[in-house]
């Protein structure tokens, strides 16, 4: 058995790790930009990411949708899509997210869920870190 005591002198020989949203590396990232274009039955959000800190490390860009007003009841947000984006230090890149169509359905039937899943037509806004946008869906 280890006590804590013992636990707490064993420091390994790496740096501190920041964590970032959606990220477990020793660096840290910030959410620049997201549009949404919106082709046939997809919508193709495109992120801007860049690596603050020093050392190469992987983003988890993890785009989120929600709707301002919506005729069923739904989660505030709910994740939609993810892209993995691997940085060197201070380098900015860009990763495209394809989401399709149905990842937009919500179940009628209030708490049940019994009803069919349907895509609502109107406003819906994708966000990615601490950056949004908005489209429409018909």
């Amino acid at each position: 058995m280890i006590r804590s005591q013992q636990c707490a002198q064993i420091k390994p020989d790496l740096p501190e790790r920041q964590d970032a949203p959606g990220s477990l590396s020793y660096t840290s990232y910030r959410t620049d930009a997201i549009t949404a274009t919106v082709t046939g039955d997809t919508v193709r959000a495109t992120v801007t990411v860049t690596n603050t800190g020093v050392p190469a490390g992987d983003a988890v860009v993890a785009v989120y949708v929600s709707r301002p007003v919506a005729e069923l009841v739904a989660p505030d947000r709910r994740l939609v899509g993810f892209a993995r984006l691997t940085l060197a230090g201070g380098q900015t890149g860009t990763v495209t997210v394809r989401i399709p169509r149905d990842r937009f359905a919500v179940t009628s039937g209030d708490v049940t869920g019994a009803g069919p899943a349907r895509v609502q037509p109107g406003g819906y806004r994708l966000t990615a870190g601490s950056v949004g946008t908005e489209f429409t869906v018909s």
